[in-house]
């Protein structure tokens, strides 16, 4: 071989992965392993939890699909030495604050499970990567099928409401029946007798899936009558998530899509729907809104953000360097009694975990990732990566509001802005601004 960096296995003048000669492992490798792993797409984006009637199911779609993806990686021929020696430098490094957390007394199975959020988003992101980098076309593919799976999640959560609605039942006693089901607490909060605030693990993909639509629809390859249907569900869907970040975020989303897509019959269609949806249920938007905005829930909110931002402050000046390790928090302010390591503004909570040593990890690791979005050749301003850089930060900072940034759900919005990036883009910014000049 004439690069001592690249490792595969070669057989005759082909690449084979480095398997023994099963029949089984060789149909799975070759056949099976696609079908499988848009399975763990769906089960990452629809499950609330990674358990089902106690057994852990996307641990064992990951467990069979991580073989089969660890031989495609040796056996591509770009991949390089210090690209496999990431995959045990990373979970090494992130071993250390597991100690550390020992040094300061943390509880071992907080520290454990906080490990395991990072540990799974980064796998799942990794496990994409291979995915799309050895197969033609399977950006797309993997694009298409996180839509559809977030479009199920929105069917279901619209379901659940008009099931409520109709049973005059009330949203939170269902959601905590579901909670219970599935051995996790989804957020809910009743506005009324039968209508109530729904919001899944997987909700943070809506606004991706919005600029998605919008501005690479027919890259994609959906129908305009399609992506007008899937509009609509992502959307109602967005409104019963009764989160001012999503709602934000998803302004800029669907601002950027219109601003840097080719003008169509969609984006028409598009403009023509919400005009008729905000004229007939303006009543209810204007309700929903003098809610959401008013004293009692927002300024709650907003006191509990106000109220651990010093304390996590304090809690990272403390060590400053190596943090305190993964679970532990400030008894100054605990959020939850089952997760006291999780704090509504993470990204606080994670400075005092990790420390400054940490966060440069995070923040070395976030820029590999993002390498063809970042440093790739073509203009820096064009509308493809602009659009998505402004996307990214939009995403992160999910982590000044929520504790969303680790679980599996969060890998796929990392994944699916990741994977936009590698589509090719003919127009640039300054084009789609003359555009509007013409």
């Amino acid at each position: 071989m004439s690069n001592e960096s690249t490792l595969y296995v070669e057989v005759g003048h082909s690449k084979t992965p480095p398997f023994g000669h099963s029949s089984i492992l060789n149909w799975i490798s070759n056949k099976g392993f696609e079908p499988l792993f848009h399975i763990y797409v769906y089960l990452l984006v629809l499950l609330p939890t990674g358990s089902l009637f106690g057994i852990n199911i996307k641990f064992i779609c990951f467990f069979l699909l991580f073989p089969i993806a660890l031989s495609k990686h040796l056996a591509d021929s770009k991949t390089t030495l210090s690209k496999v020696s990431l995959l045990f430098v990373v979970p090494g490094a992130l071993l250390v604050w597991i100690l550390i957390a020992q040094v300061y007394e943390a509880n071992a199975a907080l520290s454990y499970f906080q490990f395991k959020d990072i540990a799974t988003t980064f796998a799942s992101c990794w496990l994409v990567s291979v995915f799309c980098r050895n197969r033609k076309g399977a950006d797309i593919r993997f694009l298409r099928t996180v839509l559809i799976a977030e479009i199920v999640a929105c069917l279901i959560k619209i379901t659940l409401l008009g099931y409520c609605f109709y049973k005059e039942i009330p949203v939170s006693l269902m959601i905590d029946s579901i909670s219970d089901f599935f051995g996790t607490k989804l957020m809910s909060m009743d506005l009324d007798s039968a209508l109530g605030r729904i919001q899944f693990v997987a909700d943070g993909l809506i606004p991706i899936c919005i600029y998605m639509l919008l501005r690479y629809r027919t890259k994609l390859k959906i129908s305009s009558v399609s992506a007008v249907v899937m509009f609509f569900l992502l959307a109602v869907s967005l409104v019963f998530t009764f989160s001012r970040y999503f709602w934000g975020f998803a302004a800029l989303a669907f601002s950027l899509g219109m601003i840097f897509s080719k003008k169509d019959h969609f984006h028409a269609s598009v403009i023509t729907l919400l005009c008729i949806v905000l004229l007939v249920s303006l009543p209810v938007i204007v309700d929903l809104y003098q809610i959401r905005f008013s004293d009692a829930i927002a300024g709650g909110s907003d006191s509990v953000r106000t109220e651990q931002i010093p304390a996590l402050e304090r809690f990272f000046l403390d060590a400053p360097l190596l943090g305190h390790g993964y679970g532990s928090y400030t008894p100054d302010v605990i959020r939850s009694s089952d997760l006291q390591y999780g704090y509504e503004v993470q990204l606080y909570a994670l400075a005092g975990q990790e420390g400054i040593i940490g966060l440069l990890l995070m923040g070395v690791l976030l820029l590999l990732y993002y390498y063809p979005l970042l440093w790739s050749k073509g203009r820096f301003f064009s509308s493809h990566r602009f659009g998505l850089i402004i996307i990214l930060f939009g995403w992160l900072a999910a982590g000044l509001f929520n504790p969303m940034l680790f679980n599996s759900a969060a890998a796929m919005s990392y994944a699916a802005i990741n994977a936009l990036s590698e589509i090719s883009s003919e127009s640039g910014l300054m084009s789609t601004l003359k555009s509007f000049e013409t």
